[in-house]
């Protein structure tokens, strides 16, 4: 007796068929697997799923780390930093310059720091 692994995504169905019966679908199986319309698929190794499962992982970080590199970048030219170049370690230039922009300058920071001190007084005015 030979065991073959099918996916389901790669057996053949016609468009409208729509077929709900455990028989139905097993008779319909046997049928193209008769006819050799069912390609097997290879089972990966623990050792190959652990390989790609790698490869999901650093392509997730990758667009991670570009994300994050567009949201500073986008920052500092907010706050008028033009130039955002990598350098060959792939850290842009811009996260220097980061250290010297002023939070207090953007716009939603000074709003952030006005409502903080009305909460604040308001707070303090009904004690």
């Amino acid at each position: 007796m030979r065991c073959e692994v099918i996916a389901p995504s790669k057996t053949p169905r016609a468009g409208g068929e729509k077929v709900k019966n455990d028989r139905k679908d097993a008779e319909h199986l046997l049928r193209q697997l008769m006819a050799g319309a069912l390609t097997p698929i290879t089972v990966p190794t623990p050792s190959a799923e652990a390989a790609r499962d790698l490869a999901r992982a650093r392509e997730q970080v990758r667009g991670d780390l570009m994300r994050c590199r567009h949201r500073l970048s986008k920052l500092l030219l907010r706050h008028g930093q033009v130039e955002v170049v990598a350098l060959g370690d792939g850290a842009p230039r811009g996260a220097r310059a980061a250290q010297r922009v002023d939070p207090e300058a953007h716009p939603g920071a000074r709003m952030a720091s006005m409502s903080s001190t009305f909460s604040r007084s308001s707070t303090q005015a009904r004690t």
